[in-house]
């Protein structure tokens, strides 16, 4: 008889459920002799495993979905035709498709699986100068320069906040040179925008900035609507609370990571 055989190292992936339409991220672990393939579904609270066999596949339109008291993983054919091509007897899959959230009324903000680092975020003003300018954006750093895009992004303030601002000690170094100041119908800066949508794209900046304090370069997708500082704090300690909805993963190369990080550290300090 042939000697069992596991992978040598975990392998992570990411991409969309081919029925579901949900996004997955998937790591592949090695295993013990006799463990046979082992799903793990660890976007659930209590995580829950199932074995790859044939008296636990209960649906089979389209594909093999096995199930086990009551979870399902769908579409194993195509990994299981993998390892036996391969020859891989025993391995756990640990199936992520669980998105950390945090809300406070209609504020919202959101980080889920994604091979690369992409922020989404939309904002809402009723004021002139805001009805004339982009209030959503998306950013995706596999096609997008930081420097280029989003660094240039200035802060943003009307003036009838200024003077309470400043009584609390705050602000006290702004001014038309670093910010983006308003009145009731328009911006006081003689050079206008410099982006179209350069409001939006410094809630981005900022985003990027708290999101950072994780401790790590994120992989992943944020998005937000109207979230500010503290939500994005709260957004980034649940996700580190919740330790079955992330890996901390490295890369020796910088060509086996996602393109969005290769791009971010070769730019021009």
């Amino acid at each position: 008889m042939l000697r069992q055989r596991t992978l040598k190292t975990s392998i992570r992936s990411t991409g969309v459920g081919l029925h579901t339409g949900a996004k997955v991220a998937m790591t592949l672990r090695p295993a013990q002799p006799n463990t046979g393939i082992m799903f793990r579904r660890t976007d659930l609270e209590q995580p829950a495993d199932l074995r790859a066999e044939a008296f636990s596949v209960v649906d089979t339109r389209l594909c093999s979905t096995l199930e086990s008291a009551g979870v399902r993983v769908a579409t194993v054919e195509h990994l299981m035709s993998a390892f036996a091509g391969l020859g891989i007897d025993n391995a756990h899959v640990d199936l992520i498709t669980r998105a950390v959230e945090v809300r406070e009324d209609d504020k919202w903000a959101r980080v889920e699986p994604y091979d690369g680092f992409k922020l989404s975020f939309s904002i809402l003003f009723e004021h002139p100068v805001f009805e004339r300018s982009a209030q959503s954006a998306t950013v995706d750093f596999a096609e997008t320069s930081y420097v280029k895009e989003v660094s240039r992004a200035r802060t943003f303030g009307f003036m009838q906040d200024v003077e309470a601002l400043r009584d609390s000690g705050l602000a006290l170094g702004g001014s038309l040179e670093n910010a983006i100041v308003m009145d009731e119908y328009r911006v006081l800066n003689a050079e206008g925008l410099r982006y179209s949508d350069e409001f939006v794209k410094h809630k981005l900046l900022d985003a990027i900035g708290d999101l950072y304090m994780i401790g790590h370069p994120l992989i992943g997708a944020f998005a937000a609507h109207k979230s500010g500082h503290a939500l994005n704090n709260r957004l980034v300690r649940e996700t580190l609370r919740q330790e079955d909805a992330w890996e901390l993963v490295s890369f020796d190369r910088r060509e086996d990571a996602p393109a969005a990080l290769a791009r971010l550290f070769a730019q021009p300090a």
